[in-house]
């Protein structure tokens, strides 16, 4: 003879089972709050953002097959640096993010996602590369505030014969 659960028992398991699930998607999915959510959506706005969030790719992994695969938005070369960038279009609630590499010698050195109100980071560089890295952007922006320097002259002898 089977026995009949009670209104109070259905109750108290269909509770009981919901609490499980909620436990057993936070554990899976890593979203354990709003903001984790908002960072969790983001990342699926981009071709390999669930790849990064799950944990799918790591630091020195090759990733100049996915750079030919999904080219990126924005990207900056500089002594075997690669910086790319990847801009989303916005949401229904008009929040756009960026997921940005960094790329040495083929190999993936930092990973990130930023958006309006939000930046997470997925892949950390090592310390020894940051110092090389650095010195490469310090070259990089010098090279970028000589060119709009020359830009100014150049604009201001326009003006000023």
């Amino acid at each position: 003879m089977v026995a009949r659960l009670t209104r109070r028992e259905r109750w108290t398991c269909t509770a009981l089972f919901l609490i499980f699930a909620l436990f057993v998607g936070q554990r899976y999915m890593g979203i354990f709050g709003y903001r984790d959510y908002v960072e969790y959506r983001a990342a699926g706005r981009h071709e390999f953002g669930h790849r990064l969030w799950f944990g799918h790719m790591e630091a020195g992994d090759d990733v100049e097959s996915l750079l030919a695969e999904s080219p990126p938005t924005q990207i900056r070369r500089l002594d075997g640096w690669v910086w790319a960038s990847y801009l989303s279009s916005p949401d229904e609630f008009g929040a756009s993010s960026t997921l940005n590499l960094t790329v040495r010698d083929g190999k993936l050195m930092e990973a990130a996602i930023d958006g309006d109100s939000f930046a997470r980071p997925f892949v950390i560089m090592p310390a020894a590369e940051r110092h090389d890295l650095d010195r490469v952007e310090f070259i990089m922006a010098s090279k970028v505030i000589g060119e709009d320097r020359r830009k100014q002259e150049t604009h201001q002898d326009d003006f000023n014969p």
